[in-house]
Parts: C-alpha cells; structure tokens; sequence
C-alpha cells in the first residue's frame, strides 16, 4: 500500500494543502519447493524481492501566517465636511459714484 507522509510547507497560506500523488510498489515473492528423496519431505523456501520502491505519498501543508493589515485608529473627535468660497479672480460689484 502506499504510504502517506505530511510535510509542513512554509511556502503555503495556512489551511492550504497540495497533494503530490504516490505510487505503489511491487515485489516479487519466488517459493522453491525441495523435496528429500531419502523420507519424501519437503523443504519451502520462500525469497522477497523489491521489484519497484512504493513512492509516498505526500501531502504539503501550509503554515505561513497571513499577513496582519494594521488599520489606524479612528479619531473620536467628529470631522465635518468644510466649503469654502472665494471670490479671489473675479471682479467686485462696483456701486456708480453719487453726485
């Protein structure tokens, strides 16, 4: 079967995961049979050989913290929309001279 190994990447947002696939190994069981002509018994022998290595698999999880936006402080003294007007550019009413 194949293997599950858990990496911690720091590379990864916390809570994110990637998944590298595994894949299953193989191995060759070889049984020689050895009969004892003299009393007729048989002798098992049994070898094991790794014929391909299983591959893990794996799974990457993040552990970088996200970064922390720091939002200044209201101030708690009200702010009110100013207007200002200015005439500076324009010519001033002018009232005609008396007699």
């Amino acid at each position: 079967p194949i293997e599950t190994e858990y990496l911690d990447d720091p590379t990864l947002d916390k809570g994110q995961e990637i998944e590298e696939a595994g894949e299953i190994g193989e191995i060759t069981l070889t049984t020689i049979y050895t009969v004892d002509e003299r009393d007729g018994t048989i002798e098992e022998t049994t070898s094991r050989q790794i014929t391909k290595e299983m591959v893990k698999r794996r799974i990457r999880r993040g552990t970088r913290e996200p970064e922390k936006v720091v939002v200044p402080e209201q101030s708690s003294i009200p702010s009110y929309p100013v207007s200002v007007t200015s005439n500076q550019g324009t010519d001033a009413a002018v009232e005609p001279a008396k007699p």
